[in-house]
């Protein structure tokens, strides 16, 4: 769970990455960053969860998904870059922050009856050796806007950006094999396409699991590594230093 102050903190964090990131490479064509912030804030994007059910399924734990997919990135891509195509900050920071903007609007709160659990784990029961029932809250999905996921961030996106064919493809397949349509024939054909000629969609995707499986450094563990562009920092002050 995230503090109320740690949302405020994310949100502030977010926009600042994102305007000194992406609008010093704006076109003329481009609506641009002010403007894709004006979008997220008339949506639940800073509080939002990440899902439903697994991670960042918390108040706040869209952004903050974003946010660490993005410190992934920078690391695994200064890792990788030799090998890969050379992406512009804004490349980077759009396909990273952004990949996830279909996902605003679509959790509600609600609550659903939980068998209790002890400490231990195990339910509780009652003098009639009967499980019992807690009524607790979660976020149910309600999708207003039905366009599926990558595909749907690629359609709101392009709405405020030119997108470039990286990332456009980057966004699209950042799911892997956890979009749907890899499991038919013709849809694993065309993601292992997209993966084989497109390399910024490896790279996205091994940043969004390594945000979802691999457990982040906390601030409490003072810690001592400050590695250029990942994660590593002691205090968010230390690191947009470094960034900016």
């Amino acid at each position: 769970m995230l503090s109320p102050e740690q949302i405020q903190l994310n949100k502030e964090v977010f926009q600042l990455i994102l305007m000194n990131k992406i609008y010093p490479e704006c076109n003329l064509s481009d609506f641009c960053a002010i403007d894709i912030l004006n979008y997220l804030d008339e949506t639940d994007f800073y509080i939002a969860p990440a899902s439903s059910n697994y991670h960042g399924n918390y108040k706040g734990g869209l952004c903050e998904h974003s946010l660490n997919v993005y410190y992934n990135l920078i690391a695994i891509y200064n890792t990788y870059n030799k090998n890969t195509e050379d992406y512009t900050d804004k490349t980077l920071t759009l396909v990273s922050l952004l990949h996830d903007i279909c996902k605003v609007n679509i959790y509600k709160e609600s609550f659903r009856n939980k068998k209790k659990l002890d400490k231990e784990g195990k339910e509780e029961l009652n003098k009639k050796g009967l499980p019992i029932w807690e009524k607790v809250p979660y976020y149910e999905i309600d999708d207003s806007y039905p366009l599926g996921h990558g595909e749907k961030s690629v359609i709101i996106l392009q709405r405020y950006f030119i997108l470039t064919t990286n990332e456009i493809m980057a966004i699209r397949w950042h799911m892997g094999g956890y979009d749907d349509i890899t499991k038919s024939y013709i849809g694993n054909i065309t993601a292992n396409k997209a993966f084989n000629n497109y390399p910024l969609i490896t790279l996205l995707h091994m940043a969004d699991l390594a945000s979802i499986f691999l457990k982040l450094p906390d601030k409490e563990e003072e810690l001592t590594i400050k590695e250029k562009g990942s994660v590593f920092y002691e205090t968010e002050e230390d690191r947009l230093k470094e960034m900016f």
